[in-house]
């Protein structure tokens, strides 16, 4: 069976909606069929949760900004002053229902993969190639642990063409590691529309 190794921007394109979510829907739906084996890495199902805060911590940055700028409007002449409480708890409220919705999106989305994919563990093995692959392909950290547990889900299995796809082709798409994936029988795309389409799905 052909594997389809993928990492954190997967998970993130569907949970979030992004551009490329109905070609990773129809992924998911090959590996639920049964046509391809889905393959994550433990590390990326932690590493989507560390983003969601980096966004809500942005998004926090954000109100108090607006916040801030919404009391100094409140000071002004003239300002509509219950038009202006309205703006900033309608504010608070969208900002706060945002953040639980992709909280509830990201839990439910790998709720599923666990059921439908193979979660490949991160062990010491993989912990210690792990710097060596950074060093040898100048990734970073996050990377070379991606990387290095692909690798690990890689050896011992069957010929057929395995597929490992992330969109950050500037960290992976470099010819000495392509050419290790090579060996494996695996080839890197950066697009999830793009191994929609090698699938035929």
């Amino acid at each position: 069976m052909r594997y389809v190794f993928v990492e954190s921007n997967f998970i993130l394109e569907l949970a979030f909606r992004q551009e490329e979510a109905t070609a990773c829907e129809k992924i998911i739906g090959a590996a639920e069929a049964r046509e391809i084996m889905l393959a994550v890495p433990t590390y990326c199902l932690t590493e989507v949760f560390q983003t969601l805060g980096y966004r809500r911590q942005e998004r926090q940055r954000a109100e108090d900004f607006l916040q801030k700028e919404i009391k100094q409007h409140l000071r002004e002449q003239g300002a509509v002053d219950a038009e202006i409480k309205q703006l900033s708890t309608a504010l608070r409220e969208l900002l706060i229902s945002r953040t639980a919705t992709q909280t509830s999106a990201l839990f439910g989305l790998a709720s599923r993969l666990t059921q439908l994919a193979h979660i490949i563990p991160l062990t010491a093995e993989v912990l210690q190639a792990a710097p060596r692959a950074q060093q040898q392909h100048s990734l970073t950290a996050q990377d070379a642990l991606v990387y290095a547990t692909v690798r690990q889900g890689l050896a011992g299995l069957g010929p057929a063409e395995h597929l490992f796809v992330s969109r950050n082709k500037n960290d992976f798409q470099k010819e000495a590691l392509l050419a290790e994936l090579r060996e494996l029988n695996c080839s890197y795309m950066s697009s999830f529309q793009a191994v929609a389409g090698k699938l035929g799905l």
